[in-house]
């Protein structure tokens, strides 16, 4: 039986403020072949999730909060942000399914956050969106503040 226990999430959390990408995951699910795909992931307030999308007709994504609070967004293909949802276990949103094949992200606004994702599989690797910047790029701060301040209808382009 796998558990996430408040002990195992301060492990978690503390396990990601040590990693260069301030973030972890802990795979729940055997294999990319799995029917399931399911993982908890811990992130610290300046990680960077790329925007990405899981090109597919049969795809969607779920995100739990199970500590802290973080942001979800959803963009176009151009870059303009069409949703923002703050996910927390306090609410008022607790959980987001993603539609197929949509450019998403995620900004944790906590230290210690950590969310539960799971998703059909298997699953196909990531599309990263041009118009946002890669991991490691010194334009990245420049984006996240950007990001953390929009609103839907402004468009991100780095």
């Amino acid at each position: 039986m796998k558990k996430l226990t408040t002990e195992s999430a301060a492990r978690f959390s503390a396990e990601a403020k040590e990693l260069p990408r301030l973030r972890t995951h802990e795979l729940w699910h055997k294999d990319r072949s799995e029917q399931v795909q399911r993982f908890m992931i811990a992130l610290q307030p300046g990680s960077y999730v790329r925007p990405h999308k899981h090109p597919s007709e049969v795809e969607w994504e779920a995100l739990v909060a199970i500590q802290g609070r973080c942001k979800v967004f959803v963009f176009d293909d151009d870059g303009r942000l069409e949703d923002v949802s703050v996910l927390s276990p306090q609410g008022p949103e607790f959980i987001v399914e993603l539609d197929v094949d949509r450019w998403h992200s995620l900004m944790p606004l906590d230290e210690d956050t950590v969310i539960f994702e799971f998703k059909p599989g298997p699953m196909p690797s990531a599309e990263f969106a041009e118009w946002a910047p890669p991991e490691g790029d010194e334009s990245v701060k420049e984006f996240l503040n950007a990001l953390q301040n929009a609103e839907v209808g402004d468009v991100l382009v780095h």
